[in-house]
């Protein structure tokens, strides 16, 4: 679809299905896509209210959007402003919030302000980011509790010993494909990094994995709604300059397409994962994330235990799911090639750091 064409599309989508809710438009403009696949417009009224439009993924389905919209409603019923707010669908017979246009689901939240934290900035005030990034992750756990708990086996390690389980046979295939399959030479350097790391690591990491996941799935915990795919890009910052210097709060927390009942320990294990880079220690940006989480939120040692053990499970599943997804099933996404191979070299980063501390 071209730039008009999607323009157009989005617009037709917003007077079918909300129209006038974002009040009187001015602009609709795309927002460069992540990996997942969906879409993003930035709408803009004349009142310079800005609002998201987003089209889920074909996969997503109208009763799993109206699920994740119970749980966003929920959150900020209960406190949680750090959550976008729905925008309600016109001519529905029941208050609804999601749409289905033709083929796709479709939703109307406020644009939430800040940006992503730079994973570059320095020690200091990353690790101080990092506790807030925490502390907010824990006031959406705490106020999405409101729609129950449920002690189980949760979801994180579950999930974990199954794509464990589905990885370990395609090793072999992975270690053997030709990889002139990635076009782009800078990617196909990095994928064969990816790959070197499989070949010499994966079978002793893979096994310790799965003992410490059938350890640990032996005791269940309580589980509620939590985010689950819970990265730097999902957790936003405003900036103000102080006195020459940079002061950072909270500004929101965007995407919500992954929530599921699970451990509060899946977010913690993601959220500090992903700021894993050489010159800062390991430790530090755990002691960071779990001050941080416990400033607004009990976190039992069982949960701070369990997250320090995902986190580098999670971080080698990925990396092997990229090599998968590029040589075996040879897959395509919405995005650069460069923001691919940077995912890529910072996985390696991870794994490579959690193994030496």
């Amino acid at each position: 679809m071209t730039f008009s064409a999607s323009v157009q599309y989005a617009n037709e989508v917003l007077q079918h299905g909300f129209g006038d809710g974002a009040g009187s438009v001015a602009s609709v403009q795309p927002v460069s896509p992540g990996m997942s696949g969906a879409q993003v417009y930035r709408v803009t009224t004349r009142s310079g209210e800005a609002f998201a439009l987003k089209c889920y993924p074909a996969m997503a389905t109208l009763d799993r959007v109206q699920e994740i919209h119970r749980v966003m409603q929920a959150a900020r019923s209960a406190g949680c402003e750090l959550v976008p707010r729905l925008i309600s669908a016109q001519g529905s017979r029941v208050p609804a919030t999601a749409i289905r246009y033709r083929t796709e689901c479709w939703e109307l939240v406020t644009w939430m302000p800040g940006n992503a934290l730079d994973r570059s900035v320095d020690s200091g005030p990353l690790l101080a980011a990092v506790s807030q990034g925490a502390a907010a992750i824990a006031r959406f756990h705490q106020a999405a509790r409101s729609l129950g708990t449920q002690v189980q086996v949760p979801l994180c390690i579950r999930s974990r010993q199954s794509r464990i389980a589905e990885v370990s046979p395609l090793l072999r295939s992975l270690l053997t494909r030709d990889l002139d399959c990635v076009a782009n030479p800078l990617l196909r350097q990095t994928v064969a990094l990816a790959v070197d790391r499989l070949r010499d690591r994966w079978h002793a990491v893979s096994r310790n994995a799965m003992t410490s996941l059938e350890a640990l799935s032996r005791t269940k915990v309580p589980c509620s709604y939590v985010l689950r795919d819970c990265h730097r890009e999902h957790v936003f910052f405003t900036e103000f300059q102080n006195h020459g210097s940079t002061t950072r709060s909270v500004s929101g927390i965007i995407d919500m397409d992954a929530v599921r009942m699970d451990a509060a320990a899946a977010d913690l294990a993601r959220w500090t994962g992903s700021f894993v880079k050489n010159g800062i220690s390991v430790h530090q940006l755990w002691d960071a994330a779990v001050a941080g989480y416990r400033l607004e939120s009990s976190l039992k040692v069982q949960q701070e235990a369990l997250a320090r053990e995902l986190a580098p499970i999670s971080a080698w599943i990925s990396l092997a799911n990229w090599a998968i997804w590029l040589l075996l099933e040879q897959r395509r996404f919405p995005v650069a090639d460069e923001a691919i191979l940077r995912r890529i070299e910072h996985l390696i980063e991870v794994v490579d750091r959690f193994e030496t501390e």
